[in-house]
């Protein structure tokens, strides 16, 4: 288990272009999976004491891992989403609810476990929703960002940090801070896609 910190900006498109004309993107595609449905049999992911049974495959995973996992039942915002990285594979990851730290950031635990393609492509499948996307990681003063472009237009900027207090640069293509905005969330913006739009 990880903790995530992440600030997260809209980007002055203008002042971004020089950052990212000689860098490669990654084409990524995100689904997610039913919230509500998480800690049900209707569940796709189901919880076991040693491990994750994924559509009617088996992972092992840590047991204090599947404990903590647990404990998230009845929490709201849980996130469970399948990721696929062009040449990179797939990934299911797990969050649950933030709690604030300091002016709107929000810390959120975060487990994330390497999935077969054949796992990943039956969990995408059953998404409702989902996001296509571009990401770029700029390298900035001491740290990196990941810019991401995603197909109607939108980019965001984001930067995780190791605490609440961490101290960094702001590039100049950053523009309004929307860390704390629920709409500027990943599984928000997937709510706007439709299943039958997915391209990769």
């Amino acid at each position: 288990m990880s903790k995530e910190i992440e600030y997260k900006y809209l980007v002055i498109k203008e002042n971004l272009e020089k950052y990212i004309k000689n860098l490669q993107p990654n084409k990524i595609i995100q689904g997610f999976l039913k919230d509500d449905e998480f800690f049900t049999q209707k569940s796709l992911v189901k919880i076991k004491n040693s491990g994750l049974e994924i559509a009617q495959e088996f992972i092992q995973i840590p047991v204090s891992d599947s404990r903590e996992i647990l404990k998230l039942k009845g929490q709201k915002h849980i996130v469970v989403r399948i990721r696929h990285v062009q040449e990179n594979g797939y990934l299911l990851t797990i969050k649950g609810q933030g709690v604030e730290l300091k002016d709107g950031l929000m810390e959120r635990p975060e487990y994330e476990y390497e999935i077969s393609q054949e796992i990943g492509e039956k969990l995408l499948k059953q998404c409702d929703t989902f996001i296509e996307k571009e990401r770029y990681k700029i390298k900035f003063e001491n740290d990196v960002w990941e810019v991401d472009i995603f197909n109607d237009g939108l980019i965001i900027a984001e930067l995780e940090v190791p605490s609440k207090d961490y101290q960094f640069k702001i590039p100049d293509f950053i523009g309004k801070d929307v860390s704390t905005d629920i709409d500027y969330t990943n599984q928000e913006l997937s709510k706007k896609r439709k299943k039958n739009e997915r391209k990769l």
